[in-house]
């Protein structure tokens, strides 16, 4: 590695404070998270995976990023061609064109068929593939479908015991471990994403923490899956229903931070379903901890929670009301009315909040969404400080909305011209929108399969070719590209809350 990048890497790592690098172990890993370092250390994800492979005696894993050391090691400095198994942690689907760039940089093989006994064995997890592993099948080797912990070792201690075979066998091996989706022994193969028993692993918090992180906080986390049905949430339906860590171990993770003198931001999909959340955070504040929460349903928001948000140091609470039309938001089966939602902003405000993020979306196959836009958001700013982002709906694979396709960029951006004219009028100026371009690549990666790999190995995709493929609709019949993946949930339930969606009574 030059000289240069060595010295960048080694400002990265005197950075941080936390996990020693690992110095021995038979098998090397590299696991890699496909965008900068910023994003990647502010990824719980990626840190639990981290630390939880090198607490295997036989492992010894690095990480890498996009940047710094795209084709090579933070810690060391070694080509990722050194290693003996790539991991790349993915949770965004622009990332796989980042997967090509540094398999490219790397010198390795981009497609599964072309490499060699000596190349990297390269597996994928996140929760991109395990939604639709389909796009990266040509390139990936194997994908962990579900959550990695409880039995993630099972595939490293088999590429360690199969160490110096044929690459062939080694598939073949572990195309027959529970989670693990290998395309070229077995493309057909069922998996259904792997549920960890999170109440029995102990420690889930940050393990690193670095000054150049997005986020520079001891990162704890909460719960997994979602006990709401919102028929557009992909967590709810890939995941399964919410499922609480002890508030035990919650508050041992969240002290250890503290005394760290670090900020501590509570993680989850819904924090404050929490059975204990209440005594969670008193535990933090009489410790005079500064935390945070993600977001927050405005339904889950009450006066306690708010005077403990408010001891903990916050600010400005996040809240997704998703459109500004009630009928709107019933049809997502996101069932709170504008009148509990403004009386939580009220709430919000004699407790002390200074401000609000609402998080909205638009361009749903069913319309609607936007014409009380001015009068919600005028009302919301005449309670308190209130900024807005913007987002086009995206359906996703394993929800009820599956089946529909995005609507147009030229449909899209009518509306949000049309949205930004109405929040002007109503002289909301703090507000923003999601690049158009971005959600239709991202449709159309996470709603294809096959089709859609000779885009991602060009690196590239034209946003012309991303609309046809995100614009897609899928009959009823019709075998999806991610039928592979099997969900605990029937397509005849699926299918029967798409059509309360499209068609209310």
């Amino acid at each position: 590695m030059p000289w240069d990048e060595l010295s960048e890497n080694k400002r990265f790592l005197d950075s941080e404070k936390g996990f020693p690098a690992k110095k021995y172990g038979d098998l090397s890993v590299a696991l890699i998270y496909p965008g900068s370092y910023s994003a990647g250390m502010s990824s719980l994800g990626f840190q639990l995976i981290h630390r939880y492979l090198n607490l295997h005696n036989n492992i010894r894993c690095e990480r890498a990023f996009s940047h710094p050391s795209g084709g090579c090691s933070l810690e060391t400095g070694s080509g990722l061609s050194e290693f003996d198994v790539l991991s790349f942690s993915l949770s965004f689907e622009p990332q796989y064109f980042e997967v090509v760039k540094i398999l490219e940089s790397a010198k390795i093989p981009l497609l599964s068929k072309d490499r060699t006994d000596k190349d990297p064995l390269i597996t994928a997890g996140g929760i991109c593939v395990s939604m639709n592993p389909g796009p990266l099948s040509e390139i990936i080797d194997v994908f962990w479908i579900g959550d990695f912990e409880n039995n993630g070792y099972a595939v490293y201690e088999e590429v360690l015991n199969s160490k110096g075979g044929k690459r062939r066998d080694i598939l073949s091996a572990l195309s027959g471990i529970e989670g693990c989706f290998v395309p070229s022994v077995d493309p057909d193969k069922k998996c259904a994403p792997r549920i960890a028993d999170i109440s029995a692993l102990g420690s889930l918090c940050s393990c690193i923490v670095s000054s150049k992180a997005q986020f520079n906080m001891w990162l704890v986390e909460v719960s997994r899956g979602c006990g709401w049905n919102c028929r557009f949430c992909l967590v709810r339906w890939l995941c399964g229903s919410g499922r609480f860590r002890p508030k035990e171990h919650i508050i041992q993770d969240a002290v250890e931070g503290a005394k760290k003198g670090r900020k501590i931001g509570l993680l989850g999909p819904s924090v404050l379903d929490h059975p204990d959340i209440g005594e969670i955070m008193e535990c933090l504040v009489k410790e005079r901890a500064c935390f945070s929460i993600s977001s927050a349903r405005a339904d889950r928001l009450n006066p306690r929670i708010l005077e403990l948000l408010v001891k903990g140091g916050v600010k400005q609470i996040t809240v997704a009301p998703e459109t500004s039309d009630p009928e709107t938001r019933a049809r997502l089966n996101k069932n709170f009315g504008d009148d509990i939602f403004f009386e939580k902003l009220k709430e919000c405000r004699q407790a002390g909040i200074e401000s609000a993020k609402l998080y909205f979306m638009f361009g749903f196959p069913f319309g609607g969404g936007i014409d009380l836009l001015p009068d919600f958001v005028g009302k919301a700013s005449g309670i308190i400080n209130v900024s807005a982002g913007f987002a086009a709906f995206v359906p996703k694979p394993h929800t009820p909305l599956q089946w529909c396709g995005m609507r147009s960029r030229r449909e899209l951006a009518r509306i949000r011209e049309e949205a930004s004219g109405m929040l002007r009028k109503s002289k909301c100026n703090n507000f923003s929108f999601e690049d158009i371009r971005l959600s239709v690549i991202q449709g159309a990666l996470s709603r294809s399969g096959k089709e859609a790999s000779k885009f991602i190995k060009k690196g590239r995709i034209s946003v012309q070719d991303a609309e046809t493929l995100a614009l897609r609709e899928y009959g009823p019949d019709e075998k999806l590209p991610w039928d592979n993946i099997v969900t605990p949930y029937a397509e005849k339930l699926l299918s029967d809350e798409k059509e309360k969606a499209l068609r209310p009574e």
